[in-house]
């Protein structure tokens, strides 16, 4: 019985691979006699709903400071093409860029504020519509600014664009279709205005922007998937804590952890049931200085010597004073490294069938009339008192009584009546 209440606590924190669809646990107290099963769903893949909302809020998170960075590279372009291009112009399309900026601004502004406001596809709808219009307003600087300059300003855009393309990818990367969209929209325009070139280092440039396009194309990708695989990871790790905090709380087995400073950290219902106190009473309990000191060595020796241990015994409760018998079975807890971080317990309150057991002993062993010890326990404590004497060589006395005439109750109704 020990070692199964002890290897609760262990089992308890990993995750069964037996379970497929969902886990039944008994929702049964300590002393109840009947139990019905709890039910705990289990979802083995992330909803795709779910993920939908993840990569969205990534998108509209990230948006702030790429539409900033969007504006600033913007302004030095503008600055960098003033004596070449139309000026007219380069205002124009510095404002288009702006204005676009603000709108997808207001966007995510929308979304942090009012996130249900419209389904998810219309959210991701709106996000790329927005992101389509700000590609396809940088990609007119080709046809607007690089026919007509010299092949220094057209490196300078090139660079430019690579730029804002490199920036995209991660801020893009939970949509893999405007990650891969956004950079071929933008430079290959400009590798085809440098190759046509045939003077100068212009095709080179060329093959060279190709070149980045495969190369970001590789790392969109491997963006995308890091960033969809971190989400779904994280999402199978909260079912897998929210459903060991479902087996954690319906476990009748009553869990408890402490740290190295022997303050409770977490509880379970059982335990607060088996210790009578409330939950919010336990949490923070600097158990050095529990009412009923014979459980505080067991409490500590996994701290002090890493090691489990155990105690089978009374105890008084520290809220309500009330003593019951328990087992208690501690195991200390390792952090990386391998120092001992805290340790986690088990307690079941035994204290009914503790009672039940002395009763059946006091019946076995002493006169249900009159209280006093029968032949029986007569028999086992004269047996114990031969056995020290024989063991350890010391002297003992037998007072022996005889009552007169009191052989005829035994003759006639039986030693058990004399008795």
């Amino acid at each position: 019985m020990g070692r199964a209440v002890f290897n609760l606590p262990a089992r308890l924190f990993l995750p069964a691979p037996h379970l497929v669809h969902a886990t039944r646990v008994p929702a049964m107290t300590q002393n109840s006699s009947a139990h019905q099963d709890t039910v705990i769903p289990r979802q083995d893949s992330m909803a795709p709903e779910a993920l939908q909302r993840d990569l969205l809020k990534l998108l509209f998170e990230n948006l702030h400071r790429s539409m900033l960075a969007v504006v600033i590279v913007a302004t030095g372009l503008v600055a960098g093409l003033w004596s070449h291009a139309e000026k007219g112009m380069l205002l124009t399309w510095w404002c288009v860029v702006a204005l676009i900026a603000f709108v997808r601004l207001r966007l995510a502004y929308r979304w942090q504020r009012q996130p249900d406001y419209r389904p998810l596809h219309l959210w991701q709808r709106s996000f790329r519509w927005g992101a389509i219009a700000m590609t396809l307003v940088w990609s007119t600087t080709v046809p607007l600014f690089m026919w007509n300059v010299p092949l220094t300003q057209q490196i300078f855009i090139a660079f430019v664009l690579a730029g804002i393309t490199a920036g995209a990818v991660p801020t893009l990367a939970a949509d893999l279709r405007m990650v891969l969209f956004y950079p071929y929209a933008l430079m290959l325009p400009v590798a085809f205005v440098l190759l046509i070139r045939t003077v100068d280092v212009g095709p080179a440039m060329g093959v060279l922007i190709l070149v980045y396009l495969v190369m970001i194309t590789s790392t969109a990708l491997d963006y995308h998937r890091a960033l969809h695989g971190s989400i779904a990871d994280r999402h199978a790790l909260a079912e897998k804590e929210r459903e060991t905090r479902m087996l954690f709380e319906h476990v009748p087995t009553g869990v408890f952890y402490y740290d190295r400073d022997l303050r409770l950290r977490d509880c379970n219902t059982a335990f607060a049931k088996s210790v009578e106190a409330e939950k919010k009473q336990l949490i923070g309990l600097d158990m050095r200085k529990l009412r009923d000191q014979r459980i505080l060595p067991t409490l500590e020796t996994p701290i002090r010597d890493a090691k489990p241990a155990h105690y089978q015994g009374y105890y008084i409760t520290n809220f309500s004073g009330i003593e019951k018998w328990g087992d208690i079975h501690v195991a200390p807890l390792f952090d990386g490294s391998g120092r001992v971080k805290g340790a986690i317990g088990a307690i079941q309150d035994r204290t009914r069938e503790r009672s039940a057991l002395e009763k059946l002993e006091h019946l076995a062993l002493y006169d249900s009339l009159t209280g006093l010890p029968n032949r029986k326990l007569f028999q086992e404590r004269l047996q114990q008192c031969l056995g020290e004497v024989e063991r350890n060589g010391l002297l003992s006395a037998l007072l022996y009584l005889d009552l007169d005439d009191f052989k005829r109750i035994n003759d006639s109704l039986g030693h058990e009546a004399g008795d």
